[in-house]
């Protein structure tokens, strides 16, 4: 398995724009109007300053540090909202927001460290490059900084993958505002999810649904205009709102509740490995890949592979979610660094803490259906068929490929009935169609004591 990392970071993250826009070489003050949340003690215009990473000092951050308004709630008054903007579907710059001000940070992708954002770089070489990037992964992990513990971020699990996979950069203490929405709240966007927290915590503040469903709107617009003077483009103006909103969430739970960001789930990847985010962010990525294709599928199979994927796609999140928290649970599991960590897939090092597989079942039950005319295998299902039985190490891991008509299904099927006698077998599918094909297999053969669960709400057993 090739060791090489090809994301798309920006369709796993619900709230990015695809626009084109070019990062400004210029320092910018510029005034944002706030009309998502109104009412006492809430802002109506933003300020929000741009700076690339490599012009960034600690003027700027105390700078954004004061502008902390003294009546902060004390749980929130050392905390910042962070979100990132993307641009061509890579992260082009991180907003970090109070109570009243955002800072945009453009970010440099490049790893030798060019500017790959056209910003006049005349001046700021070698150690002054490096010392904004040092300031910039202080904010992020809250180090060395007077004033900053910790962050609030929409989404913070989808933040951390991005920070890693675009700049190699980590996340420490960021609270996912998310995560406190009501657990029966279903949807695409975040802004149902937040909508329907603040108005069950809040009564003395108006939240408008158009704007925050405006927000977190997925567009993809033609074309493109550069930074004009005096305005923000789209993107990084909503970039700056949605760190501000983080923030401002996170201060409606407090004021409710004091003690609500103390038990909130946190993302912290300051101590995960390189190996560990790598795998992470593929699941992550590639399910995001997987549910985007899906919407071309034509037909019937079209509804019940989209169902699945949806599904799957909550379950990935929780999954890698989980782990980001505790990465001991997800990257800890062999199969799952087999299938993500690189070359050495089906080394016998990967496995040796790997429980023991069960002796080789016997082919004489397939070899009977054969004779019997119930199923036919051709050679290299025959081979498929002895691997996936194997109890060898090396054969602990495998993948089938093969178009329509090449007989995927039947080796399915022939790998069920051959390990059936010996051993329970559970069958997963991204379509209910090829669960319910194989079924049809197996019944043919005579196993009928089998069990399915086809989509999310239905269960027939046979």
């Amino acid at each position: 398995m090739p060791n090489t990392l090809n994301l798309d970071l920006a369709s796993s993250c619900p709230y990015v724009r695809l626009r084109t826009m070019a990062s400004s070489p210029n320092e910018r003050d510029i005034t944002v109007p706030q009309d998502i949340i109104s009412g006492p003690g809430q802002t109506s215009q933003l300020r929000v300053k741009t700076v690339h990473e490599h012009f960034l000092t600690v003027i700027h951050i105390a700078d954004l540090l004061a502008s902390r308004p003294s009546g902060d709630e004390p749980a929130v008054a050392r905390t910042l909202g962070v979100a990132p903007v993307f641009f061509s579907k890579k992260l082009d710059a991180l907003a970090f927001a109070t109570s009243t001000q955002v800072l945009v940070v453009f970010v440099d992708r490049t790893q030798q460290g060019a500017d790959g954002s056209r910003v006049n770089m005349k001046g700021k070489t070698g150690k002054n490059k490096r010392r904004g990037r040092a300031l910039l992964e202080n904010l992020l992990l809250g180090r060395d900084i007077s004033g900053l513990e910790s962050s609030v971020a929409i989404d913070a699990r989808a933040l951390a993958v991005s920070l890693h996979v675009d700049i190699g950069l980590r996340v420490a203490r960021c609270v996912d505002v998310l995560a406190l929405c009501p657990k029966n709240t279903s949807s695409r966007t975040p802004a149902l999810p937040l909508q329907a927290l603040l108005s069950k915590k809040t009564s003395h503040v108006e939240c408008s649904q158009e704007h925050l469903a405006d927000l977190f709107t997925m567009r993809k617009e033609e074309g493109g205009q550069a930074h004009t003077p005096g305005s923000l483009d789209k993107p990084l103006s909503d970039g700056a709102l949605r760190a501000w909103l983080s923030l401002a969430v996170a201060t409606v739970l407090v004021q409710n509740n004091a003690h609500a960001l103390e038990n909130a789930q946190v993302t912290d990847t300051s101590e995960t490995t390189k190996q560990e985010l790598d795998s992470l962010s593929r699941i992550m990525v590639e399910g995001q890949q997987k549910h985007a294709q899906s919407q071309l599928l034509d037909g019937d199979r079209k509804s019940t592979r989209t169902s699945a994927l949806a599904e799957a796609k909550r379950g990935r999140g929780v999954a890698v979610g989980s782990a980001l928290d505790d990465t001991s649970t997800l990257h800890g599991l062999p199969f799952v660094r087999a299938l993500h960590g690189g070359e050495d897939a089906n080394s016998d090092v990967l496995w040796e803490d790997a429980p023991a597989l069960p002796e080789y079942p016997s082919t004489s039950t397939i070899e009977a259906f054969e004779e019997a005319g119930m199923i036919s295998l051709n050679e290299t299902q025959k081979t498929l068929l002895g691997r996936a039985l194997s109890c060898r190490d090396q054969d602990r891991l495998l993948i089938a490929q093969g178009g329509i008509g090449t007989g995927k299904t039947t080796l399915i099927a022939a790998i069920c009935m051959a390990a059936t006698p010996s051993q329970p077998v559970w069958v997963l599918s991204q379509t209910n169609a090829t669960l319910w094909s194989t079924a049809a297999r197996l019944l043919q053969s005579g196993i009928d004591h089998l069990k399915l669960v086809a989509g999310t709400k239905s269960e027939t057993q046979v």
